[in-house]
C-alpha cells in the first residue's frame, strides 16, 4: 500500500511540473508581445502610422515566431523527458492509469471493494519502487525493485508488461530476474595490448547469453534463460526468478547446514554440473553466491539438534528435513551466473578466471585445466556448508593462492568433530590437488555418503525401538499372566473346575445316548420293537448272578426308554416308521 501511495505521489509531482512548464511557456509568449507594443507606440503616430503598424505586426510576428520556436523547443524537451520517463515506460504508465481508474471506480462504491480493487491488491507487489533510468530502454518488461548489484551490473525483479508482445511469458513466469549490464561501466578489454587475447565486452556478454541458453536447456537444476535485449546504453539478460535468493545468505543465517540438507543442496549442484559437462561447458565460478533456491514451508524441529561447537543462544533451528523436498526453508536449488563460463572444444583450457577462494590449484598455477575445476568448486562449497566457513582463506591473496596450490586445508576442531567420516571422505576426494585423483562428476554422484540420509536411518532406528518396546511389553504381559495363573490351581479352583468338567461330561454323554437311541428305535417297526424288548427282558432274567447289578441298570434304562417311546407313540408324538420299497 505504501508503494502505491509513493507511486501516486510521484505521478502528482510529475503533473505539477508539467503545469509549471505550461505557465512558463505562457509567460515567455507574453513578454515579447509587450516589447513589440512599446516599440510601436514610441514612433510618431501621424507620420509613420502605417509603418508603425507594420513594424508592430512584424515585431509581433517575429516575437510570435520566436515564442513559438522557444515553445516548440521547450515542448520538445518536455516531450523527450516525458518520453524517457513515461512514454517508453508504457507498461508502468498503463499500470498506473489502470490503478488510478480502479481506485476512482472503487471510491464510488461505498458498500464494499470492487473486483478491480481486489486485483490491484493482488498486484500491489508489482508496483515499481522507483522510476529506474534503465526502464526507459527495456521493452516489454517492468522493473519493480532492485535485488542485487555488482561491479558492472544490477539485477532487478521484474514482471511482464500486460498487453505487450511478451505477455505470453506471464503464463509461466510471474516474476523475472533481469540482469542489467551498463555498457559505459565496462571498458573494452581488447583495447590494451595486455588484454589483446581476451574478447570485447559485447562479445563477453553475447558469450554468456549463448552459454546460458545452451546450459539451461533441459536442465531443471540451472536457472532458466528467457530473453536478451541490447539497447544504446544497456544489455538486458532476462532469466528465471527464484524468490529465496542466494544459498550464501542461508549459510549466514544458520551458521552451517546439517548433513542431510548439505546432501540436498550439493546433489542438485552436482546434477547441474553434470549437465554442463555433458554439453561441453565448464562453469569456472561455482560458489554459494551463485546458487539460488526456491523456498518451501519451514517445519520446526521438535527438539533442536546442537553440536558441541554451537552457541545455543545464536544457533537457529534448521527445522525438519524431508527427503526429496528439502529443509530449513530451502527447496529446489539452481546454478546461476554464466559470466565466466566457457565452452571447451578440447579436453583442457588455460584461461585464468573464477573467485580466488574457490579456484582450483591448476587455475591458480596457470596450468591447463579441464572440467575437474568444477569438481574442486563443488568440494569448496560442500566444505563451507558443512561447517560454515571456506576451506581456504587468507587476507593476503599471495598467501591464499599458495595454500590453494598446495591444497593446505584442515578439518578444524571442534567444528568438524561431529561431522561424519563419510562427509569428510567426500570432501577429501573433491579437494584433491592432483586432477587425476580428484572425483569426476559421476564418481561423486555415486558416492555412498551422498546417497544416504541420516533422517531415514534415524527413522529406521525409531521404528526398531518401537518394535522392541512392543516385544518387551508382550513379554511383561505374559509374565504377569503367568503370575496370575497360579490362582487357577488353588484347591477350591481345581475342585470347581473338576465339578464343572464332570457334570458337563455326564450331561453330554446322556444327550448323545438319548439321541442315538432315539434315532435307532424310531426307525424300527412296532412289532420289531416289541420283540426286541421282550427278548431283551428274557435275556436279562437268565443272566449270571455276577452281572445282576449291571443287568438291573441296563434293564432300568431299557424299561425307561421303552416306556418313554411307547408312551410317546401312544400320544402320537413319534410317528411309526414305514418301509419304502
Amino acid at each position: 500500500m505504501n508503494r502505491l501511495k509513493n507511486f501516486f505521489k510521484q505521478k502528482k509531482t510529475q503533473q505539477e511540473e508539467e503545469e509549471l512548464l505550461d505557465q512558463r511557456l505562457e509567460q515567455l509568449q507574453q513578454q515579447p508581445l509587450q516589447r513589440g507594443q512599446v516599440q510601436g507606440h514610441s514612433l510618431p503616430p501621424s507620420t509613420r502610422a502605417y509603418e508603425s503598424r507594420i513594424s508592430v505586426e512584424e515585431d509581433t510576428l517575429s516575437s510570435t515566431t520566436k515564442v513559438n520556436s522557444e515553445r516548440s523547443t521547450m515542448e520538445t524537451q518536455a516531450a523527450n523527458n516525458y518520453h524517457n520517463n513515461s512514454t517508453n515506460n508504457q507498461c508502468q504508465s498503463m499500470f498506473v492509469e489502470d490503478v488510478g481508474s480502479s481506485r476512482t471506480s472503487s471510491s464510488d462504491d461505498s458498500y464494499g471493494p470492487s473486483d478491480e480493487e481486489d486485483e490491484d491488491e493482488d498486484d500491489e507487489d508489482d508496483i515499481p519502487e522507483d522510476i529506474f533510468p534503465e526502464q526507459a530502454e527495456i521493452d516489454g518488461y517492468t522493473l519493480v525493485n532492485k535485488i542485487g548489484e555488482g561491479a558492472f551490473s544490477t539485477v532487478f525483479r521484474g514482471v511482464v508488461c500486460k498487453g505487450s508482445g511478451k505477455a505470453f511469458l506471464a503464463n509461466n513466469f510471474k516474476n523475472l530476474a533481469i540482469k542489467v549490464i551498463r555498457k559505459q561501466d565496462i571498458p573494452d578489454s581488447s583495447v590494451t595490448k595486455k588484454d589483446a587475447g581476451k574478447t570485447s565486452t559485447r562479445a563477453q556478454v553475447l558469450k554468456e547469453v549463448t552459454i546460458h541458453k545452451l546450459a539451461a536447456s533441459g536442465c531443471p537444476e540451472i536457472v532458466q534463460f528467457i530473453d536478451f535485449q541490447e539497447t544504446e546504453n544497456y544489455y538486458f539478460i532476462v532469466q528465471e526468478f527464484l524468490s529465496g535468493g542466494e544459498i550464501f545468505g542461508e549459510i549466514v543465517k544458520y551458521t552451517y547446514f546439517s548433513e542431510d540438507l548439505s546432501r540436498h543442496i550439493i546433489r542438485q549442484l552436482a546434477l547441474a554440473v553434470k549437465h554442463l559437462h555433458n554439453v561441453g561447458v565448464v562453469h569456472r565460478d561455482i560458489k554459494p553466491e551463485n546458487l539460488l533456491f526456491e523456498p518451501i514451508d519451514f517445519v520446526p524441529s521438535k527438539k533442536i539438534k546442537l553440536r558441541k561447537s554451537d552457541d545455543p543462544s545464536t544457533k537457529k533451528d534448521e527445522g525438519i528435513f524431508r527427503p526429496g523436498l528439502g529443509g530449513g526453508g530451502i527447496g529446489s536449488v539452481k546454478l546461476a551466473d554464466f559470466g565466466l563460463s566457457k565452452q571447451i572444444y578440447q579436453t583442457k583450457t588455460k584461461t585464468p578466471c573464477g573467485t580466488v577462494g574457490y579456484t582450483a590449484p591448476e587455475v591458480v598455477k596457470d596450468e591447463k585445466y579441464s572440467t575437474k575445476v568444477d569438481m574442486w568448486g563443488i568440494g569448496c562449497v560442500l566444505y563451507t556448508i558443512l561447517c560454515g566457513f571456506p576451506p581456504f582463506y587468507d587476507e593476503k591473496i599471495d598467501t591464499l593462492t599458495e595454500k590453494i596450490s598446495r591444497g593446505e586445508y584442515v578439518f578444524l576442531r571442534p567444528w568438524w568433530d561431529e561431522i561424519s567420516d563419510g562427509a569428510k571422505t567426500a570432501v577429501k576426494r573433491l579437494l584433491e590437488v592432483d586432477p587425476v585423483k580428484r572425483y569426476d562428476i559421476d564418481e561423486f554422484l555415486n558416492d555412498s555418503w551422498l546417497n544416504t540420509f541420516d533422517c531415514l536411518e534415524e527413522q529406521r532406528e525409531e521404528e526398531e525401538r518401537i518394535r522392541s518396546h512392543k516385544r518387551k511389553s508382550k513379554l511383561q504381559f505374559k509374565k504377569r499372566m503367568a503370575i496370575d495363573s497360579t490362582l487357577l490351581y488353588s484347591p477350591a479352583a481345581v475342585a470347581m473346575k473338576d465339578a464343572f468338567d464332570v457334570s458337563n461330561a455326564v450331561q453330554r454323554d446322556e444327550e448323545d445316548k438319548r439321541e442315538i437311541m432315539g434315532n435307532s428305535l424310531g426307525a424300527l417297526a412296532e412289532d420289531e420293537e416289541s420283540d426286541d424288548i421282550r427278548s431283551a427282558a428274557a435275556s436279562s432274567a437268565h443272566a449270571n448272578g455276577d452281572n445282576n447289578q449291571d443287568l438291573s441298570q441296563d434293564m432300568f434304562h431299557l424299561s425307561l426308554d421303552s416306556s418313554t417311546i411307547i408312551k410317546r407313540r401312544k400320544n402320537g408324538v413319534v410317528p411309526i416308521a414305514t418301509v419304502v420299497e
